[in-house]
């Protein structure tokens, strides 16, 4: 999903985040959204799609709308893509790093190490 449809609030909170790193208010990085996972990673789909945005096929950082759908991404991008991920929920007083039982200790450092540099900014 690419445009902000009314009918997917997900969409709208993508749109409004990045346009709140437009503003400075979610500064050092670049947020753009809504971005359909194929351009995201893809560089060919995100310029098949029209999408010239610095984040197309270069995507560090996944937001997603829920815990459900957070959990059911990290577990796809783990076995399915063999990504390592760190699954985190954000907008706590800190971080929560939520490991999954199978997690081998690689991930689970990489969570430990960004919540740290995120609570000590």
């Amino acid at each position: 999903m690419e445009a902000v449809n009314p009918k997917m609030p997900s969409t709208i909170d993508a749109a409004l985040l990045a346009k709140m790193n437009e503003r400075g208010q979610i500064p050092g990085c670049i947020v753009e959204g809504p971005l359909a996972f194929d351009n995201a990673v893809d560089a060919a789909a995100a310029k098949m799609k029209g999408i010239t945005s610095p984040v197309g096929g270069a995507a560090d950082i996944f937001v997603v709308p829920n815990i459900e759908a957070g959990n059911i991404f990290g577990k796809m991008l783990t076995y399915y893509c063999k990504y390592r991920v760190a699954h985190v929920v954000m907008g706590t007083k800190v971080p929560i790093l939520i490991p999954s039982r199978l997690m081998t200790v690689r991930p689970r450092c990489c969570a430990w190490r960004w919540a740290w540099q995120r609570c000590n900014r």
